[in-house]
């Protein structure tokens, strides 16, 4: 996405929105969907605390990612006595979510060729 931000000769963000997945997919006009959104979402969270820091470093920090993944990226069910959890396949950043967005930006960085 700064790639194509770079192409169009928009100022790339620095500091707190320079990693926001999503802030940068609306810069940039990359036309994604809203699960798509929602895997951004997931992938900037993972960013922010596991790339910058070894663990997280707060407990609030910690549950607040956690309660995110499960409220946005879990599907739990429920019968009887059983209890279930599965990833969203519509949402959760696997490599088939992450190449529909990964090709949606190369067409769009392709379009800002001319």
């Amino acid at each position: 996405m700064k790639a194509i931000l770079a192409r169009k000769q928009i100022g790339i963000p620095s500091r707190g929105d320079g990693h926001d997945l999503l802030s940068l997919s609306e810069l940039a006009s990359v036309p994604i969907t809203e699960n798509q959104r929602r895997t951004l979402d997931l992938l900037t969270a993972t960013i922010i605390w596991s790339g910058r820091y070894p663990a997280p470093n707060s407990g609030a920090k910690w549950d607040e990612y956690q309660d995110f993944t499960f409220d946005s990226h879990i599907i739990r069910t429920t019968i009887g006595n059983v209890y279930s959890a599965v990833a969203n396949r519509e949402t959760f950043p696997d490599w088939n979510n992450y190449s529909k967005i990964w090709n949606l930006c190369i067409a769009q960085f392709e379009k800002e060729k001319t």
